[in-house]
Formats: C-alpha cells, structure tokens, sequence
C-alpha cells in the first residue's frame, strides 16, 4: 500500500511546484533577493489629492535593468495618485548589478485624528516594495470671502 501511495504523492508534490513556477512568469514578477536601493526621492502626497480627499493604493510593475527604472507600468490606483508614485520611482537608483522586475504599491491615507504637520506628511518606507504615505487632508476657506488654503484636525 506505502509504495503505491508514494509515486502519487511524489506526482502531486511535482505537480503543485510547477503550477507555483507558471504562477511566477504568469505574473512577470521575480523575486529578486537583491534589490539595493541606492537613492530615493521622499514620496509626498499630492496637493491635489489631498484638497479633493482622494486616497488609496497604487500598484506600479517596476522593470529595473542595471540599477535604472527602465519603466513603471501602473496596474492599479486613483490617476492622480499613480501620477505621483510613479514621479517618485523614476527617482529610484539602484546598485548597478540590479535587474528585476516587480510590484511596489504606495498606500496614500488621510488622517484626521492623529495630529499631523500640514506641510510635512508621515511618510513610512519600506522600499523598494512599500512606501505609506499619510497626510492630513485639505479644506478651502471662504470666510473672508478669497480662498484660502486651511488644514482640518
């Protein structure tokens, strides 16, 4: 019986690391066990986005060929965030035998409760794969009759 059951299990095992292997190149991401990072510019929440309450995570496939971003192609997250995510990996160098590719995502969150410096957002990195961006959100004044740009807490 236990040597009918190990040509079996031996099959499945096999069979579960080649679906893992195609899941791989399926997504074109590898797992670089490398990936220094020489220099990067500090992520900042947009204005923009920070005024219209717009918040959310950013997706960007990040292609580095001899430690230069050859390209950032966004798979997922609000326009004017990516615009700002990918801004900001453009300004990534890495150390010159770098070549990989792979996912990064920046979480940009608005608070309200903790207080925050308006000008100078909580910005946490993990790089190259996680940046966290946090930042107190914008409101226009219009007591005095001109508009003016205010924080709320």
């Amino acid at each position: 019986m236990m040597r009918k059951l190990l040509p079996t299990v031996a099959v499945v095992v096999i069979s579960i690391a080649l679906a893992q292997t195609g899941a791989t190149q399926n997504h074109q991401v590898e797992h670089h066990p490398d990936l220094r990072l020489e220099h990067a510019e500090v992520p900042m929440y947009p204005l923009l986005a920070r005024t219209a309450r717009i918040f959310g995570t950013v997706e960007v496939l990040v292609k580095v060929k001899d430690g230069k971003v050859i390209s950032a192609e966004v798979k997922s997250g609000p326009p004017v965030l990516t615009r700002a995510a990918v801004e900001n990996i453009q300004s990534w160098r890495f150390y010159p035998l770098v070549n990989a590719v792979f996912i990064t995502k920046f979480t940009y969150q608005l608070e309200m409760k903790e207080p925050l410096d308006p000008d100078n957002p909580k910005v946490e990195l993990q790089l190259p794969l996680r940046a966290k961006i946090t930042a107190v959100p914008v409101r226009l004044d219009t007591q005095n009759g001109t508009p003016s740009v205010t924080t709320t807490h």
